[in-house]
């Protein structure tokens, strides 16, 4: 299973934070000029909790009515999170199974078996190991869905939900089943373990405060950017800007220590 891969070190640093001081990361005042530009004056802003997996759906209705397109018709699709962390760029991938791969499945603690044979089998089974929000399966009638069949009611302590799928016309006889389900159980018991270790590692809001606190000419480097690049939803919806909790704090730390 691979793992996330730092660009300095085997953790978040937080003080890559200066790379990101120049200011060609910031890109909603650049955006907001060019619409402009074009006369497109009828900017919208959403608040976060607008577009929440609870409310996105019925935001999403809504906005159709107003600007004229096509209303969504599945509701599940805004239910599950799009990128629920960096993980995600490592799916959908196969797994295929054959019956000659039974004897030397690989399980948690045993062996591994390195050989490809059955992948140039013809009677190999391909199972799609994807996210539950992969549009490309929703409502898709060549494929049946395996997730509840393989991991039942089992919750999993995921940023993002896995899903299984084979092809409709393809059935996987009980004993080669099993083996698939055993083999997925430990896989999402190491993906799962994986997860947990990297969260531990993760930065946090009062990590970077803490940074800036501490270095203040990239303190100001990034109050020049915010300003930049908020001036424009800052005088069309102040009560959005006023709802970022770590924002404001970075605001008033700026005011007290610029004083």
């Amino acid at each position: 299973m691979p793992s996330l891969i730092y660009s300095k070190g085997e953790r978040p640093q937080v003080e890559l934070l200066q790379r990101y001081s120049d200011g060609n990361h910031n890109l909603l005042g650049k955006k907001i000029a060019l619409l402009r530009q074009n006369g497109l004056n009828d900017v919208r802003y959403l608040p976060f909790s607008s577009i929440s997996l609870e409310n996105g759906f019925n935001t999403f209705c809504t906005l159709a009515r107003q600007l004229g397109f096509h209303s969504p018709l599945n509701r599940e699709v805004f239910e599950v999170k799009a990128n629920g962390n960096d993980r995600h760029v490592y799916f959908p991938f196969s797994l295929f199974l054959h019956d000659e791969d039974i004897k030397s499945m690989y399980q948690l603690g045993g062996m591994v078996c390195t050989s490809k044979d059955s992948l140039n089998d013809s009677k190999s089974i391909e199972i799609i190991v994807t996210l539950k929000n992969d549009r490309l399966f929703f409502d898709n009638q060549d494929y049946k869905n395996l997730t509840r069949k393989v991991f039942g009611n089992r919750n999993y302590q995921l940023p993002y939900e896995v899903a299984l799928y084979v092809k409709s016309d393809i059935n996987i006889n009980d004993e080669l089943f099993e083996a698939f389900k055993v083999y997925m159980l430990g896989y999402m018991k190491t993906l799962e373990k994986k997860e947990i270790e990297e969260l531990k590692l993760k930065l946090n809001e009062r990590d970077i405060l803490n940074y800036f606190k501490e270095n203040d000419a990239i303190r100001k480097d990034y109050k020049k950017l915010f300003d930049e690049d908020y001036w424009h939803i800052k005088s069309h919806r102040p009560d959005i800007v006023e709802s970022w909790k770590y924002y404001q704090e970075f605001e008033r730390m700026c005011e007290e220590m610029d004083k």
